[in-house]
């Protein structure tokens, strides 16, 4: 682009310098994902599957007998945000992962 006038010129500039900041933010996400310090760690992990068999075992002991069982799809959607957890924590990694291509 030619800039014909210095508004068109500063415009260009100011462009230019954000285009440039946003490629050098992508390097940096790139970069951080080659890190092995990124990630969900693995105690949070542990966390997340303790505190769900609790939850499991809470409403296991404050279910009434007449309640019907209901323990299948809250450990469904308990292992299932487990998995989701797993899956997102290096998101530019692996098959479902977010490739650097445009």
């Amino acid at each position: 682009m030619n800039a014909k006038t210095n508004t068109e010129s500063n415009a260009q500039v100011t462009i230019v310098g954000l285009l440039n900041g946003l490629h050098a933010e992508r390097d940096q996400r790139l970069e951080a994902n080659d890190s092995p310090r990124l990630g969900v760690h693995v105690v949070d992990h542990a966390v997340r599957l303790v505190r769900g068999c609790g939850l499991l075992l809470h409403v296991r002991c404050l279910a009434s007998r007449d309640a019907p069982d209901h323990d299948g799809p809250r450990g469904g959607v308990i292992a299932s945000m487990l998995i989701l957890t797993f899956e997102l924590q290096y998101p530019f990694r692996g098959d479902n992962g977010i490739s650097p291509a445009v």
